[in-house]
């Protein structure tokens, strides 16, 4: 019985090496690349027409500087609708909600990645004009 377990013990301090070294990987010169991905771009959303805001009578230009920009942030879905309008920094409460509406009910062309509509993440700046 001694002559068999001490023959076990010998011969597994030379398998476990032989296993690891059957199990290196391979190095940079040998290893496959992957297929790469091809692709014809991404096409950002673009705006269906432009959108005007006109500011109602009565209310003063001072109310809505002009040197001031108002920065949204939303995303374009696949069907070129804007989904979570947030306002990052805003210029006043009422001209961010004007914007925000306006926003929300524009049309977009979605963004297409290989002729597919994908949505995408935008940032925009809005500043007023006279």
């Amino acid at each position: 019985m001694r002559p068999i377990l001490a023959s076990t013990l010998m011969l597994s301090s030379f398998i476990i090496p032989a296993a690891a070294q059957s199990s290196k990987p391979a190095d940079d010169a040998t290893a496959q690349t992957p297929a790469a991905r091809v692709s014809t771009g991404i096409t950002p959303p673009k705006l269906a027409k432009p959108i005007t805001v006109p500011m109602p009578e009565g209310i003063a230009s001072a109310f809505v500087p002009s040197d001031q920009e108002l920065e949204l942030s939303f995303t374009v879905d696949t069907q070129g609708k804007a989904e979570n309008v947030k306002v990052v920094k805003p210029v006043n409460p009422y001209w961010d909600a004007r914007i925000v509406e306006e926003i929300e009910r524009s049309h977009f062309k979605p963004a297409t990645l290989d002729n597919q509509a994908v949505p995408m993440d935008m940032n925009l700046i809005v500043s007023a004009a006279k």
